[in-house]
């Protein structure tokens, strides 16, 4: 399996968070031991999986809800300048 390696005698799953998300979630990869058993550790890894990259989708989500699209982008700049002129 992808994220399941053995360490240490035992089975750990691993995901790595992406750079842009480290920040929400808090973390820099997110880890869970499993079982010594390669066939039970197997077995319990994909409900973990699943929750881990559960988690990473929801933090993408919040990721691209703040960041701002072009044209509020422009707006607030265009917006930022009228007022600096109003000042003048």
């Amino acid at each position: 399996m992808k994220y399941v390696h053995f360490q240490r005698g035992r089975y750990v799953v691993r995901v790595t968070v992406p750079l842009e998300l480290r920040g929400i979630i808090g973390k820099r990869e997110l880890v869970a031991p499993l079982d010594a058993d390669k066939r039970s550790a197997q077995r319990a890894a994909l409900c973990i999986i699943n929750g881990f990259l559960a988690t990473i989708d929801d933090a993408h989500a919040k990721f691209a809800a703040t960041r701002p699209t072009i044209t509020s982008a422009a707006k607030a700049h265009y917006q930022q300048r009228s007022d600096l002129c109003r000042m003048v």
